[in-house]
């Protein structure tokens, strides 16, 4: 029989493994089926008397999974909680459209998006080593966004792990952070299929940017609003118009792509990338988010309030309101792209 590692021995090895996969040491090294992760964690696991894999499974992969507010986390960051519920279905995406499902309705006062997490592209191009895998998912945020009288910080320089929003293809947004809470795009945007998306270590295909964009490092290096978007891009701009809405955060505001009244860049953005727009223009009359070239890409923090139950990595269980609300009714009928 071979000797059992006590947990003095076991953890260093999984640790080990951990630091190789999250902190990208070998991108190869987060690849379940390349690298065999589970025979290696079953092995260890064996060694110390427990259930292998169990000790390292994928997050949203397990039987019995806990609640949905906390399955399926980021897994390209070790699967830190977030918005939404649901498991990996096991099969690839496909590089066409019709392997795209994805469905946005209302239900309680809640914008609720399903979908199968698939783009509905080619995501195999490029450097990427993992495989975008088929799940179940579910998104819910508030129909009529509640601002709040202070912000959550989400990205570089207060890192939320986990998805903190939805595209209207059904695709998660992560923040603009890596695991080690670096910019994405400058250490993990090798890996980036042609429209500006990757699929993590454990299949959940995902957006840091703006979804869509061809050439992020290209014009990463100073403001402007001309995005060059793949051809499979679910959203198109217009140069002489506003952008079209490209999705929402957790706390229900919506994100649109990178220009703002009259196809020029927007103005006034504040810390977390949103402003109010006039109305005119195109622009719309309430606070909304903006993509923009530079970091944050999406968005630095969330200005509203984000229910703790839908969003476990980023809500909270209490929110004061700002004194200045709008109204989001124009939005109620948005479908999915």
């Amino acid at each position: 029989m071979a000797p059992r590692l006590g947990w003095s021995r076991l953890v260093p090895a999984l640790a080990l493994v951990a630091f190789l996969c999250f902190a990208r040491v070998d991108h190869a090294a987060c690849n379940a089926r390349s690298f065999g992760l589970p025979r290696l964690a079953g092995r260890l696991g064996g060694l110390a008397g427990g259930s292998g894999w169990s000790f390292f499974r994928p997050p949203g992969t397990g039987s019995g999974g806990g609640s949905g507010a906390t399955r399926g986390g980021q897994n390209g960051q070790g699967g830190f909680g977030g918005g939404m519920s649901g498991q990996p279905g096991g099969s690839a995406c496909g590089n066409s459209s019709s392997s795209r499902s994805a469905k946005m309705r209302s239900s309680n006062g809640k914008r609720v998006m399903t979908s199968n997490g698939c783009p509905g592209y080619a995501w195999r191009v490029q450097g990427t080593v993992n495989t975008a895998v088929q799940q179940t998912l579910s998104f819910s945020v508030p129909l009529a966004p509640t601002l709040s009288s202070s912000s959550t910080r989400v990205g570089v320089g207060g890192c939320k792990m986990g998805p903190i929003g939805f595209a209207l293809n059904g695709v998660p947004f992560y923040s603009a952070c890596d695991a080690l809470g670096r910019d994405a795009l400058k250490y993990e945007g090798a890996s980036f299929d042609g429209c500006a998306g990757h699929p993590s270590p454990f299949g959940q295909y995902h957006y840091h940017l703006a979804p869509g964009v061809a050439n992020p490092s290209a014009i990463s290096g100073s403001r402007t609003a001309t995005f060059q978007l793949c051809s499979s891009s679910f959203w198109q701009d217009t140069p002489s118009a506003h952008s079209p809405l490209v999705g929402f955060l957790a706390d229900g505001i919506p994100l649109y792509g990178p220009r703002g009244a009259g196809g020029a860049l927007p103005a006034g953005l504040d810390e977390c990338n949103g402003h109010v727009g006039d109305g005119s223009a195109g622009e719309p009359a309430f606070y909304h988010y903006h993509t923009t070239s530079t970091a944050p890409y999406t968005v630095a923090c969330l200005k509203g309030c984000v229910s703790a139950s839908d969003w476990s990595n980023v809500g909270s269980a209490s929110c004061t309101k700002a004194s200045q609300q709008y109204d989001y009714l124009s939005l109620a009928a948005v479908q999915a792209a």
